[in-house]
């Protein structure tokens, strides 16, 4: 049987897309919010993981961000990525993917991030 944990976000962040093929894009904001679904047996203490656990490195990992650009950030600026939706949900797969790896039995499944009310993207393993 497979369990699974979701935990949710909302960061408040600016970003402009850098290879845009229409009229250059101006910096503008969104109310992003970011869900990551991790996968596991349960453990020990009758659960995935630890929530707490993983919420504080969820907060971490959205501090830079909150309130601020997604297009400084050394993942976008040194890595020559766009901040796409879709490239936003990379960086957050991979972040939780890098932590989580010294516990082999969970695994990240799915991380979509909404832009708005109506719009996500999503990366899944």
């Amino acid at each position: 049987m497979t369990y699974g944990i979701c935990l949710t976000k909302e960061i408040e962040a600016a970003h402009f897309l850098t290879l845009y093929k229409g009229k250059p894009e101006t910096v503008h904001g969104h109310t992003w919010k970011v869900e990551v679904s991790i996968e596991g047996p349960l453990g020990p203490e009758d659960y995935v993981a630890d929530f707490v656990e993983i919420d504080h490195f969820f907060c971490e990992l959205n501090r830079p961000f909150d309130h601020g650009s997604f297009n400084e950030h050394p993942y976008f600026k040194e890595g020559n990525k766009s901040p796409t939706t879709e490239n936003i949900a990379r960086y957050f797969f991979d972040s939780f993917a890098n932590h989580l790896k010294s516990n082999q039995s969970l695994k990240v499944v799915r991380v979509n991030v909404w832009e708005g009310p109506r719009n996500y993207a999503y990366v899944r393993s």
